[in-house]
């Protein structure tokens, strides 16, 4: 199985966590780190990800994160991100309104560590998703990012993804377009 690289979002930090619900967004987040961290896959690790999981995170996600430390470095893919300023600019010009600009800029840094990785998010931030979905319309290194979201999966399904070594899905893929 090939390792992937992974960008986990602050919103799976801070959403993981137990629960009484087995289907709630916390239980379905904390299953899927903790497969994420029993499965050989790395997360990405980027300054900007650091600062944001130190902001939002969940005493889970904490221990979480201590574990896959305490596996060793081999479970966390360390990775520098040059900034390119005219590709970032492409990708804000699609943006709908200020506010929706705002926002991707916000989360721009998820799209370039996956970039720079194995092309793949996990995020609960469904609003983020299509906002990229909308500039991978344009922008074409986009289209082929895969997007998941942790609270809409069952663990099982999770798990038996990332098993399966976290293939690309096309109805993941932020330039998936079912109607064409």
């Amino acid at each position: 199985m090939r390792r992937r690289r992974i960008v986990i979002d602050a919103d799976v930090a801070r959403s993981a966590g137990p629960s009484g619900d087995s289907q709630s967004r916390p239980a379905r987040c904390a299953r899927f780190l903790e497969s994420l961290r029993d499965i050989c896959h790395l997360k990405v690790l980027t300054g900007a990800l650091r600062k944001e999981w130190r902001s939002h995170r969940s005493g889970f996600f904490q221990e979480w994160r201590v574990s896959m430390w305490a596996r060793g470095s081999h479970k966390v893919a360390e990775t520098e991100l040059r900034i390119d300023v005219t590709w970032r600019e492409g990708i804000l010009r699609t943006a709908a309104t200020p506010a929706d600009r705002a926002e991707m800029e916000k989360d721009l840094h998820l799209v370039e560590a996956a970039l720079a990785t194995d092309g793949i998010i996990v995020s609960c931030d469904e609003a983020a998703r299509r906002r990229f979905a909308q500039a991978a319309r344009t922008v074409r290194q986009l289209r082929n990012v895969v997007w998941v979201n942790p609270a809409r999966m069952d663990g099982e399904a999770a798990r038996e993804w990332l098993e399966a070594g976290a293939p690309p899905r096309d109805e993941w893929k932020l330039g998936y377009r079912p109607d064409e």
